[in-house]
């Protein structure tokens, strides 16, 4: 496993390491003694994107038996060992080199020592950064003290054999996994046939958190959709499985315990993959906003809710006239309501969380400070909604104004009375709203295949008849509309609340 791709060695490098003392002058030797080391490969170089050569000195062995030595002899080999210790930090920084494309690689002015050679081939697929390994190849050698260097023969290796990776290919069928859940119960990948499944293979806690945060707008918007199953296997042994491991953040994400892992999974160094419901590769090595793009194309959403849901779409503005609604209440002030940031940033430039429940929609189809939205480049944000005491409400209302594709709404609304016991006001990108104290109200997603985004559009949750329940805090989960551009934040105008017994208008 290589990992993110490097830019490509284009010239040889070695790194030295001298220690400057203030106000003395100090000498560095920076070698031009050492010995001249090539190789060959024989593998075709046209098909990898990465061809690599590092050679890294070898450590002397630590003298274990020191210690039952008598003296003086245990002293004369401690300070042998230590200088060779010495010697070696000289040269501990690993040399690098790109095999040449007719597999030719040499390293220049190696000096005195023992050896290890290593060769990386890897591929780069379309769209992704990653580089994964295709095949590799390891030798020791030693190199021995030169002389004159312009006498010095070349230490010559010879043809070196490739061992090729198995490596899992798009399309292709995916060896099972088979794992216990924390309840000891057995669990096998190929239980999941019939749904998109996310593979997420874990690593160790402290290797893994970054990218979990990064995943973590992914599972909260796909999380819960019934097509698709969130498979986390821990790659720790069985004794270690679950201890002190935090249970998953999400009754949607199933985890299993599996230390015996299919090497063809080995080679991709992003740890994820996304499977067909046949059990075959769709994708792998992405960053978080590809596997999300990917998901939001796969998992075509539109707005459901046990609610009732009424959406209205307003074309934008022309020639100065502006279209009004007419099927959902029209805005108006939600008094002694009280909006914050869950999580998330607001972009430079956004309007103030006022904006949200004054009453007024923004004046044009590009208002930027008269909307709330999200930075740039992120999938989610997270608003709440304090509407001071527990409320009987009969209606959410959200309104939103674009020109383009920041018009659409894409979310899900949450409800609390805020008295669970495991409630949290607050709950981070990542952490599932249900699994603290909150009740899923509604899902919306008001894009549309047929129609061009832009212009104004409301959505009005539940009616005089039909009363969302009792709440006093909201949870706004918002997402971005696309992922063609960083730009996908919803402007959204307005966010109202009508309580039971309130008229809408």
């Amino acid at each position: 496993m290589i990992g993110p791709a490097p830019s490509q060695f284009t010239e040889r490098s070695h790194n030295y390491f001298a220690n400057l003392v203030d106000g003395k002058t100090t000498t560095f030797d920076i070698g031009g003694r050492g010995t001249t080391v090539k190789g060959h490969i024989t593998e075709p170089l046209r098909n990898y994107s990465i061809h690599e050569a590092i050679l890294s000195a070898i450590p002397p062995d630590s003298p274990t038996v020191m210690n039952n030595l008598p003296e003086p002899l245990r002293a004369a080999m401690t300070r042998f060992w230590e200088a060779s210790m010495t010697e070696w930090q000289k040269n501990a920084q690993p040399y690098y080199v790109q095999i040449e494309p007719n597999g030719d690689f040499h390293f220049d002015d190696v000096a005195q020592g023992l050896y290890a050679l290593q060769l990386n081939l890897g591929v780069t697929e379309r769209g992704s950064r990653f580089v994964e390994s295709a095949a590799f190849a390891t030798q020791n050698f030693n190199v021995s003290e030169t002389g004159d260097p312009s006498s010095q023969l070349p230490k010559d290796l010879g043809p070196i054999q490739m061992t090729h990776i198995k490596r899992l290919k798009i399309g292709e069928l995916v060896p099972d996994i088979k794992g216990l859940n924390s309840d000891q119960t057995e669990l096998t990948l190929s239980n999941l046939r019939g749904k998109y499944v996310l593979l997420n293979l874990w690593y160790p806690r402290d290797l893994s958190t970054n990218w979990e945060l990064a995943l973590a707008p992914v599972f909260d918007r796909f999380g819960s959709d019934k097509r698709l199953a969130i498979l986390e296997v821990d790659r720790l042994n069985e004794k270690e499985a679950f201890e002190g491991t935090a249970k998953s953040p999400s009754p949607a994400r199933l985890r299993i315990n599996s230390a015996k892992i299919p090497d063809e999974y080995n080679a991709a160094p992003s740890r994820i993959f996304l499977i067909d419901p046949d059990g075959k590769l769709l994708a792998k090595n992405f960053e978080a906003s590809q596997l999300y793009s990917q998901l939001d194309s796969l998992l075509t959403a539109t707005t459901s809710s046990d609610a009732r849901v009424r959406v209205e779409k307003v074309a934008p503005a022309r020639n100065g006239v502006i279209g009004t609604f007419r099927s959902i209440p029209k805005p108006h002030r939600t008094e002694a309501a009280m909006f914050r940031i869950v999580d998330g940033s607001l972009m430079k430039g956004s309007g103030a969380l006022t904006c949200l429940t004054d009453g007024l929609m923004p004046n044009s189809d590009d208002a930027p400070t008269q909307s709330v939205y999200f930075d740039p480049g992120t999938l989610e944000g997270r608003l709440g909604m304090d509407l001071g005491s527990v409320t009987p409400i009969a209606q959410i209302n959200t309104y939103s104004r674009h020109k383009s594709t920041r018009s659409p709404q894409v979310y899900l609304v949450y409800g609390s009375d805020g008295s669970s016991t495991s409630f949290d006001l607050n709950p981070k990108i990542g952490r599932d709203p249900l699994s603290c104290g909150w009740s899923l109200i509604a899902s919306i997603d008001t894009r549309s295949s047929s129609e061009k985004p832009g212009g104004q559009v409301g959505v009005s949750i539940g009616d005089s008849t039909n009363p969302l329940g009792k709440y006093r805090h909201l949870l706004f989960v918002t997402f971005v509309t696309e992922m063609q551009d960083l730009w996908g934040h919803t402007f959204y105008g307005e966010m109202d609340v009508v309580r039971q017994n309130q008229s809408a208008d």
